[in-house]
């Protein structure tokens, strides 16, 4: 029964390989930081001459969460972030710091249809990637149109991933360029941003979620 009423294991495995799920989202359109993938220190130390020279670039572990073995990283500091690497955690992504206000779009599926829930500001720490805290629903920071065109983004990105079932976490920033989207996960959100969306929404999602599953 939950066979065919939840994630396949191949969508799942594709969703928490960031990179491969970034290229395929980027050859479908949907705008993404620019990434590659580095096997080595040396690697990194050359594609971040290469390809982000004179600017600040992310390197991340290819799955993981929580935003853990993160870095921002530059020509300045990149030799004392290397020692700081797993050696058994390559490959690691090198990829395009995003400057915009970030936010995540909060959804869910009800009958394989995408139904959006709303919008969460974020604030993070000074210099970090730590979130401090969120406002749900997104004030007045972001307008209708942007959140329309989030809206958009995260539901061609899902059917572009194949996700038909369960919650949608999916962060975004909102740039000069416009509307950038980060990592998607099928999954609620953490730091009880599932709870502010299920409250401000007024519904119970996981009633609802239990009721697509098993009907």
């Amino acid at each position: 029964l939950l066979d065919s009423s939840w994630t396949r294991p191949a969508t799942i495995m594709l969703i928490q390989n960031k990179y491969l799920c970034r290229e395929l989202l980027r050859k479908c359109g949907i705008s993404q930081p620019e990434a590659f993938l580095c096997y080595s220190a040396s690697d990194v130390e050359e594609k971040l001459r290469i390809h982000f020279s004179g600017h600040e670039a992310i390197l991340k572990p290819v799955t993981d969460a929580g935003s853990r073995g993160v870095y921002s990283v530059c020509s300045d500091n990149i030799d004392n972030i290397i020692p700081r690497l797993p050696q058994k955690g390559y490959p690691f992504i090198l990829e395009e710091k995003v400057e915009g206000k970030e936010y995540s779009l909060e959804a869910l599926f009800v009958g394989k249809k995408f139904r959006m829930l709303n919008i969460t500001e974020k604030f993070l720490f000074a210099e970090t990637f730590f979130e401090q805290g969120h406002v749900n629903p997104a004030g007045v920071s972001l307008d209708e149109q942007k959140k329309r065109q989030a809206r958009a983004l995260v539901e061609s990105a899902c059917k572009v991933i194949g996700i038909e079932y369960g919650m949608i976490h999916a962060e975004f920033w909102d740039t000069d360029a416009g509307i950038i989207l980060g990592e998607i996960h099928n999954r609620v959100g953490g730091d009880f941003i599932s709870v502010m969306a299920a409250e401000t929404a007024g519904i119970n999602v996981w009633q609802s979620q239990l009721t697509d599953t098993l009907c």
